[in-house]
């Protein structure tokens, strides 16, 4: 499966609850809520590559996986047009 960030190939891992899990060599391991997922596909958006990782950088310190959600996206302004 690729990225939902970069589009490079990435291990798609098991769903947990609302969310997609990936783990990509360039993003590294996240996870993309389905209501984000369904928004961008809708609107046939995409996530800003390096923006995204930067965020996904900053929210791996707490030791957990990162949970990007349409909210996170849109206040940190991950979503290109």
């Amino acid at each position: 499966m690729a990225c939902r960030i970069c589009n490079e190939p990435a291990e798609d891992i098991a769903p947990l609850g609302d969310y997609q899990d990936w783990n990509c060599d360039g993003c590294g391991r996240y996870r993309i809520s389905e209501t984000l997922l369904a928004e961008l596909d809708a609107n046939k958006q995409r996530l800003e590559v390096e923006a995204t990782r930067i965020w996904i950088a900053i929210n791996r310190a707490t030791g957990d996986v990162p949970n990007l959600s349409t909210f996170a996206a849109k206040q940190h302004n991950l979503i290109r047009g």
